[in-house]
């Protein structure tokens, strides 16, 4: 009997730790406009990843520095080459050298910036929400 539950017991630990092992947190998505989230993220474009490093900084442990050409900006930046510093968790999104994306990037408790449960995405110039930010950038203008 206490062999019987001593193999349980193990067994519930086992599977508990593969469980664990592959637990992540999830977003929470709240019910706002996207001119709300529009509103509180401090960083929006769409543009091409030029080149990605890590940079070891205190004292956080390392960040990703991103360079973009930076094709159609609608908040936080202009046109053109433009570098920004990325915290990083398991939930940001992976820049890749060549990949279109839109950055959708609120600033982190460290000043940073991050793509945690953001749009941030690849994507390309017909994307529907892209068509909806450049349709909002010429509303804004107009008012």
């Amino acid at each position: 009997m206490i062999m019987k539950m001593a193999s349980r017991i193990t067994l519930v630990s086992v599977l508990s730790m593969a469980w664990a092992a592959h637990a992540h947190a999830e977003c929470v998505r709240t019910l706002e406009t996207k001119v709300q989230r529009f509103a509180r993220t401090t960083l929006v474009f769409y543009g091409t990843v030029l080149k990605v490093e890590t940079v070891i900084q205190d004292p956080e442990p390392f960040v990703y520095r991103v360079r973009f050409r930076v094709d159609q900006p609608y908040k936080g930046t202009t046109a053109g080459e433009q570098t920004f510093d990325f915290g990083a968790t398991a939930e940001d999104f992976i820049f890749k050298e060549g990949q279109q994306v839109l950055v959708c990037a609120p600033l982190n408790q460290h000043g940073q910036f991050t793509t945690q449960c953001t749009a941030t995405r690849t994507t390309t110039l017909d994307d529907s929400e892209l068509i909806e930010l450049r349709n909002f950038s010429v509303d804004s203008l107009l008012r």
